[in-house]
């Protein structure tokens, strides 16, 4: 005999179903407007004779700029300096991150030293990030306090 009145507990209520779409949401909202919609929009662009000056005013001409694409000589030479660029900047930085990584790992002399200064170029640019965005904060001389001073809100203490 079935209890009638009795809840399954593992089943869950409506509201904690939906929750882990409502978290995905936000990122894919985010991605359609700043992704997929512009990749969509070039791509149909490409299909088209659209100029820079006027995107709206294109005409459907199909796979006619890829045939001028592939029948210009200069296209093949870009795509082969391109493809050597991305190899030998792909294959020397790996390669070079891997070298180094493997000769820090060892234990020597100095070693704490040489991982501080190579830790330094991944820390600087965010320490130069907070200096200049607290510069611009600054209650003195800071832009923002300048521009909220020209419109009229007086300054804010930073």
């Amino acid at each position: 005999m079935k209890d009638v009145g009795k809840r399954d507990p593992n089943r869950k209520s409506g509201i904690s179903r939906l929750l882990p779409y409502a978290f995905i949401l936000p990122p894919m909202i985010y991605l359609g407007v700043f992704m997929f919609w512009p990749l969509a929009r070039q791509i149909y662009m490409s299909f088209t004779n659209t100029r820079i000056i006027n995107p709206n005013r294109g005409r459907f001409i199909g796979l006619g700029n890829y045939e001028r694409l592939l029948d210009d000589p200069n296209f093949y030479v870009s795509l082969k300096a391109t493809l050597i660029y991305t190899v030998c900047t792909v294959v020397i930085g790996a390669g070079l991150g891997l070298v180094t990584a493997l000769a820090i790992d060892r234990p020597f002399k100095g070693r704490a030293i040489v991982r501080a200064i190579l830790l330094f170029g991944w820390a600087v640019p965010g320490v130069a990030a907070s200096l200049i965005w607290l510069w611009m904060y600054n209650e003195r001389s800071g832009i923002f306090n300048r521009i909220t001073e020209v419109i009229g809100l007086g300054r804010f203490p930073g």
